[in-house]
């Protein structure tokens, strides 16, 4: 009986530590992402909207979320995709020219061009 105790013990214990690998690895891969772009130099630069796109995200049966990105071009021809939150997405159009603020992966914020 003693046998079977320290077994299953040991069994758990190895399950609890494998199932506890990903989401470990999920939150030092955020936290280095996060290291990352704090660390990286704010920007501040001309750009063109060239598009932008919804991405679905689901999880079998379970709620969907979306996830909005805008792709930018640079005055030197880069272009550069930012994740935006759904009403900033909103707020810009593919043409819109005006000032993107970045920080690494980062978008902070886009001022449009008023008309002329």
């Amino acid at each position: 009986m003693n046998l079977f105790l320290v077994v299953l013990v040991v069994v758990l214990g190895a399950f609890v530590v494998l199932a506890l690998i990903p989401v470990v690895i999920a939150v030092l891969r955020v936290a280095r992402r996060s290291r990352l772009a704090k660390s990286s130099p704010v920007r501040r630069d001309e750009v063109v909207v060239l598009d932008k796109r919804t991405h679905v995200v689901t999880s079998g049966n379970g709620p969907t979320s979306q996830r909005y990105y805008v792709t930018f071009q640079l005055n030197d021809g880069r272009r550069l995709e930012l994740e935006v939150t759904g009403p900033q997405s909103g707020l810009v159009v593919a043409g819109d020219r005006g000032t993107l603020e970045w920080q690494g992966p980062r978008y902070l914020g886009f001022a449009r061009e008023l008309l002329r």
